[in-house]
């Protein structure tokens, strides 16, 4: 991969920052019927200037056996109203979405993180966001989600 073009994630599923060229590339995970009969994109490219905000969220989900998991969520919203989820159950580590997270930061991209999550997880001497996020829950930085609905 190009030494200018970060990849956070996969190019599976995950996202790329290209330097240079100064946008964000989204990896979609596509199904054989997406592929094949919707013809969908497997990948978005935004202008990184066409980034109004982007809204720090998680998710929390059940994996089964092992309780409780949550994800980071990145939500952009651009100047034309639209809105894409970049950051949300991708294989990124801590270091790779704090890279990320100054990438955005350097080019002029706000950041609403209501729960303060970005900064937890800059603080925390744990590795793994998922640990960070679930122990927000317990210690009621974070609200819990109903995840019978």
């Amino acid at each position: 991969m190009d030494k200018n073009i970060i990849c956070i994630g996969t190019q599976y599923n995950g996202y790329s920052i290209d330097l240079e060229k100064h946008l964000l590339i989204i990896h979609q995970p596509n199904s054989l019927y997406e592929n094949k009969v919707q013809k969908k994109e497997k990948n978005i490219t935004i202008k990184l200037n066409e980034i109004k905000y982007v809204d720090v969220l998680y998710s929390e989900y059940d994996p089964g056996l092992f309780g409780t998991n949550c994800s980071v969520v990145l939500e952009a919203h651009l100047n034309d109203g639209s809105r894409y989820d970049f950051h949300k159950y991708i294989e990124a580590s801590k270091d790779d979405l704090l890279k990320a997270y100054s990438i955005f930061k350097s080019e002029g991209i706000v950041f609403n993180d209501k729960y303060k999550i970005l900064e937890t997880i800059v603080h925390s001497h744990e590795e793994r966001i998922s640990y960070i996020l679930v122990d927000m829950i317990k210690n009621n930085k974070l609200p819990r989600i109903d995840l019978s609905k």
